[in-house]
């Protein structure tokens, strides 16, 4: 059982990483998306940033796959700088 998971979970996370290179949008979307998931998450949303910079993404015009990689990227870089 916990084989089938580990195999459908890597597969899942293959997937989701060539889907982020085959981004079709032109650059100023992916730009957007990926600003946005970056301020979202520069503030403590307490767990559901990646959710918010996503939706928040959309709604202004840009790339919500661009948003979601964003935000990650703020919490593993910026924060340790100021704490």
């Amino acid at each position: 059982m916990w084989i089938r998971f580990w195999h459908r979970f890597e597969r899942c996370l293959i997937y989701n990483f060539i889907r982020l290179f085959r981004l079709r949008s032109a650059t100023e979307h992916v730009a957007r998306g990926f600003a946005i998931g970056l301020v979202v998450n520069f503030f403590p949303t307490f767990g559901i940033g990646m959710l918010i910079s996503g939706a928040v993404a959309k709604a202004a015009g840009g790339s919500m796959v661009a948003g979601l990689v964003g935000g990650p990227r703020c919490r593993w870089s910026g924060r340790s700088s100021f704490t």
